[in-house]
């Protein structure tokens, strides 16, 4: 999914590993319909352009294969959907979020438990 968003690079940084932190604003208002949630702490790929991109631009870029280094989704998050089906398949009477919190203080003490 791509979204075209007029912005100015307010500012960056060289962070100590040769990354980059880039801050962007807004150039006009802007209503939030929950797209940029989805966008957050998501590993994304970011196009500069001086102008607006065009229609065929779009499609190339999305077009265009990413590195398959890249993972879709972060370790925590698939442990959460790893606990997040271990809840749906035994039927857990708990809601998801006592469960959750039940099987990562589980995971903990077998962690801290591990003999070395």
């Amino acid at each position: 999914m791509a979204k075209l968003i007029p912005a100015m690079l307010t500012g960056f940084q060289k962070k100590v590993d040769k990354s980059y932190k880039l801050t962007f604003e807004t150039t006009q208002e802007y209503t939030n319909d929950g797209t940029l949630d989805k966008f957050h702490l998501q590993a994304i790929w970011l196009t500069l352009s001086e102008s607006q991109l065009s229609d065929e631009s779009i499609k190339a870029i999305e077009a265009t294969p990413t590195d398959p280094k890249v993972e879709k989704y972060s370790p925590s998050q698939k442990l959460r959907f790893a606990i997040h089906d271990l809840h749906k398949r035994i039927g857990s009477r708990l809601d998801f979020g006592t469960f959750y919190k039940a099987q990562i203080q589980s995971i903990t003490e077998q962690i801290n438990n591990t003999a070395i």
